[in-house]
């Protein structure tokens, strides 16, 4: 499958990339006016756990590689799963702590994240690919949409309002596909 018709079908399963944001930010404003409330029972419509792709050593490939993340990083913060998307990195990487750290406090809590079902989250930029010895990378930038945390109960206890989040990888090869070691990033309001 070629970058761009890997692009287009991994921007149709980028379904909540915010609530990715849960680990990184703080809280946001106000709901959005005129949306419908979300659920609790929007979480339950979820994908299915996705393992590293195989991909080539190449540009190309750590894209497809890093689409898949996002899209499994999501999957991980709407089911409080982080099974799988640990495997996308390294175990020294920041990101991966962070992750596991906060998935295992919200399911200690009872929380769930909820996005809106009728906005898709989508990757907007991608930035210069460089090369450090063994190690590349890229950034990327991520259009959020608005995202609501939940207890048992379905009471919203977060609300986060819709972002841009830049987001710069530090990727390895391993054999067969790619590896994160590190990723930064930082987030402002999405303009209105």
């Amino acid at each position: 499958m070629t970058s761009g018709g890997m692009r287009a079908v991994t921007l149709a399963v980028v379904a909540a990339v915010g609530l990715t944001v849960t680990a990184l930010a703080g809280c946001g404003g106000q709901a959005a006016q005129g949306a419908p409330a979300p659920t609790r029972a929007a979480a339950t419509q979820v994908l299915v756990p996705r393992p590293p792709p195989k991909t080539p050593q190449t540009r190309d490939g750590a894209l497809e590689f890093l689409y898949a993340y996002v899209a499994e990083r999501d999957r991980a913060y709407i089911t409080n799963d982080d099974s799988v998307v640990i495997a996308y990195s390294s175990p020294a990487c920041p990101c991966t702590g962070l992750i596991k750290e906060k998935l295992t406090q919200r399911r200690a809590d009872g929380l769930i994240a909820v996005g809106p079902t009728d906005t898709l989250a989508h990757i907007t930029q991608i930035g210069r690919w460089e090369e450090h010895g063994a190690q590349r990378k890229i950034g990327l930038e991520i259009e959020v949409p608005p995202v609501d945390v939940q207890n048992k109960t379905g009471r919203v206890v977060l609300h986060e309002d819709a972002l841009i989040q830049r987001e710069l990888f530090t990727l390895s090869y391993d054999r067969d596909h790619w590896i994160i070691e590190d990723s930064i990033g930082y987030r402002r309001p999405k303009p209105q």
